[in-house]
């Protein structure tokens, strides 16, 4: 899965929430791909 540069600092932020031990979500009202980015999130896991 090839993510777009914002979908990158999605996926990052993400990333820096479970870090910090903080929960967190992605939202927006324009469509960018929250669903791609959630699963790649996800696929960080399964590995």
């Amino acid at each position: 899965m090839i993510l777009r540069p914002y979908q990158v600092a999605g996926y990052q932020w993400l990333n820096y929430l479970r870090d910090i031990k903080w929960g967190g979500i992605l939202a927006d009202d324009m469509g960018l791909g929250k669903t791609v980015q959630a699963l790649s999130f996800m696929e960080f896991f399964k590995k």
